[in-house]
């Protein structure tokens, strides 16, 4: 068989990926198998395996791709389009159960939750500083600091990361809890 580009490789993994993600979303994480991803793909169990040597390795690689896309999201010229972004992220990850299973599942795959609360405090990081540029071009003026901005942001983007709260970093603390509370609230304390 005559070696294929590295071009060639990178966009047939991108494909079991997306058909992953598909599969995940109709059928759940736990009841797709990898044949029903290479049905999916329209390729063969061989392929996958050249690409994948485990499911667990595949799991990675989808984790891999949601993330990208995530960090892709925050990475936005302005305010509006970052909010515009995150809405269709959320619209196409972030409603269905798939994305809460996922997760799930990601966390008992050795190394992949590491990855996972790593990659969380990236984006927070990210977000923190994208903020901070809106802050500065004057496209928003948020109420509390940027850090608790960013914070409070992730947790409303992505609260099902369960697995994440392990991290020390990715708590609220109980004074941002109680600011939180009264900003979204409105109180006047």
């Amino acid at each position: 068989m005559p070696r294929r580009s590295d071009e060639y490789m990178a966009q047939k993994r991108l494909e079991f990926c997306e058909a992953a993600l598909e599969c995940f979303r109709r059928q759940g994480v736990a009841a797709t198998s990898l044949a029903d991803i290479c049905e999916e793909t329209g390729l063969t169990i061989g392929a996958i395996y050249r690409h994948f040597d485990s499911r667990d390795t595949l799991m990675g690689a989808v984790l891999d791709l949601l993330i990208a896309r995530f960090s892709g999201t925050l990475n936005q010229a302005d305010w509006g389009a970052m909010r515009t972004a995150t809405l269709e992220m959320y619209r196409k990850y972030g409603v269905e159960s798939f994305r809460h299973e996922f997760f799930g599942h990601v966390d008992w795959i050795k190394g992949l939750r590491e990855r996972r609360i790593c990659a969380a405090l990236d984006l927070q990081d990210l977000l923190e500083e994208r903020l901070s540029a809106f802050h500065q071009a004057g496209e928003i003026s948020p109420p509390l600091g940027m850090r608790q901005t960013a914070q409070l942001l992730a947790v409303i983007m992505d609260g099902v990361m369960i697995g994440t709260r392990d991290a020390r970093e990715l708590r609220v603390s109980e004074k941002d809890l109680i600011t939180y509370f009264d900003l979204v609230v409105g109180a006047k304390i």
